[in-house]
């Protein structure tokens, strides 16, 4: 892999100007980001370990079950006595799967209390409160089922306060076994990016170690990715941070006196980089240095091995040339995947113009109920709203509402949500559309297998839901959620914190409303 990338011609060597270990590692520590091939064996390995625990009736599982670990738990299975080649393998992919993986308390069967963090989710055995503890205690034991939370009376009776916050934070998924869960995503499942991550880390950490300690050039060489300039110019200006380029000042010979040090390199580099952000000066000058650069360097190399001299004048000429030629390919591009986007069937639609997504109302017989959500972080409050119209586009109802001590985004969402259909399942709605911005949580909704992390929320969405005799959940666009959105956000954002229910659409947002009624007439009537 490394005289692929440094060697020009096959059967010719060339030096290896940085080794493959240190091209592997992240661009923000000082590499390129390519793959350590055993490293990424591991992860790619680790995902059909997952598999097996993920699906374990799926014909994949069920071979390999009836072969090395019939009537056993497949993460406490041995490698055996004559193992596959396919066995060995999977078992390189669990070790990485381990390290990263945890149990999630669902009905609290198969966790014990006090094991090594499973009640509270840390590294650690909750602290014993009591001398005398029953050490068979399930975590199932700990729950409530009728309310589907903790028990508790019974934490505060068994923990010291600090473990009882610890473990209230999750609250279990009742409804379903204990699961595994994958702490290294957001989602909960297993990824080979993740995955790489996680081996790469371990496999490398004292490369990683050496290449992060300070000081450090990683600040600059991760600046050279950001600038405007052609892949091989960034390329090259890397190198020339890495000392990756046969230049006097790199080699260890000692430089003539009043010449360049080898430090002048980074120091000139550094100058440059600010000065993309100097905008007295003109912004032209500011985008061609990395061109000059380019240009200098190819001229050295002509100079040096072909003996070609070049005119200063006529080089200037050919950097601005090159530039320009390359801005306007990348004016192009972008021109190309507007227009994709921006341009409609009919062709009425600019390129520059976004198009955004109308309010389409629910079918003959339905009611549309468009949830919005705002949260700050800084002040632990949310505002809720929701906006609830008819099939002609009527708005019927409206509401808002402040909900404190909201740790995070997904919180008030998940709030929001869950208060709107209570409120309609209140007003005896029976038939209703319940529409809110994509994000997490209508991902995990959609696709609960794919985000286990997220099983808690699905399940008590789900338990709601079932109060309202016909429903169904839909992704509303951005501009079409508009109206329930900026209500919400009045609550954060003007302090507007009584809450309410009232017929009709708020006053100042009549110009909003009316117009989504009629956009949404107009676009039914033109439905074939």
């Amino acid at each position: 892999m490394s005289a692929f990338w440094w060697d020009s011609f096959e059967h010719k060597r060339k030096t290896h100007w940085v080794s493959w270990e240190k091209l592997c590692l992240a661009k923000d520590q000082g590499g390129l980001g390519f793959k350590d091939i055993q490293s990424f064996n591991q992860a790619l390995l680790a995902k059909q370990a997952w598999r097996l625990l993920q699906n374990p009736n799926c014909l994949f599982a069920r071979f390999f079950k009836s072969r090395y670990f019939d009537g056993e738990d497949f993460l406490e299975a041995e490698i055996g006595a004559r193992p596959s080649y396919a066995w060995r393998s999977i078992i390189h992919g669990r070790e990485l799967l381990l390290k990263g993986l945890r149990k999630e308390v669902g009905n609290g069967n198969s966790l014990r209390a006090w094991a090594v963090g499973q009640a509270d989710h840390g590294p650690r055995t909750p602290l014993m409160k009591h001398f005398s503890v029953n050490l068979s205690l399930k975590v199932k034991d700990l729950i409530d089922f009728d309310s589907r939370r903790w028990n508790r009376e019974l934490l505060d009776d068994l923990f010291y306060p600090v473990d009882v916050e610890i473990i209230i934070k999750k609250n279990p998924v009742v409804n379903m076994e204990d699961f595994w869960v994958w702490l290294h995503s957001k989602s909960g499942e297993y990824s080979v990016k993740t995955g790489y991550w996680l081996a790469f880390r371990d496999n490398k950490s004292d490369l990683i170690r050496n290449a992060t300690s300070q000081p450090s050039l990683n600040g600059l060489k991760e600046k050279v990715w950001s600038i405007l300039a052609a892949p091989k110019i960034k390329l090259f200006l890397w190198r020339a941070l890495c000392a990756a380029l046969p230049l006097w000042a790199i080699s260890g010979v000692p430089t003539p006196e009043f010449g360049f040090g080898r430090s002048a390199i980074f120091a000139n580099m550094q100058f440059l980089f600010e000065l993309q952000k100097n905008f007295l000066v003109p912004a032209q000058i500011r985008r061609l240095w990395p061109w000059v650069l380019w240009r200098l360097w190819k001229n050295r190399n002509k100079l040096c091995y072909e003996g070609t001299q070049f005119c200063p004048a006529k080089s200037f000429e050919n950097i601005k040339e090159d530039a320009h030629e390359w801005s306007i390919a990348q004016s192009q591009i972008n021109s190309t995947e507007t227009h994709s986007i921006g341009h409609n069937a009919s062709g009425s639609v600019p390129c520059d113009v976004p198009v955004s997504s109308p309010w389409q109302p629910p079918p003959p017989g339905w009611v549309k109920c468009n949830i919005g959500a705002a949260w700050s972080g800084k002040k632990c409050l949310a505002g809720s709203a929701w906006v609830l119209r008819n099939e002609h586009g009527v708005v019927l109802l409206h509401s808002r509402r402040a909900l404190c001590d909201v740790t995070n985004r997904s919180e008030a969402i998940l709030k929001s949500v869950i208060w709107a259909i209570e409120c309609l399942h209140s007003h005896k709605m029976s038939r209703v559309l319940f529409a809110f911005e994509p994000g997490d949580l209508l991902s995990a909704f959609n696709r609960p297998n794919a985000w286990p992390s997220f099983r808690y929320q699905v399940s008590e969405l789900l338990h709601f839901l079932g109060k309202i005799v016909v429903w169904n959940v839909l992704e509303e666009k951005i501009p079409a959620n508009r109206g329930a959105s900026l209500i919400a956000q009045s609550v954060v954002k003007e302090d507007r914190v009584q809450s309410y229910v009232a017929s009709g659409h708020p006053r100042w947002l009549h110009h909003l409303f009316e117009e989504e009624r009629i956009g949404s007439v107009v676009s039914s009537s033109t439905l074939p």
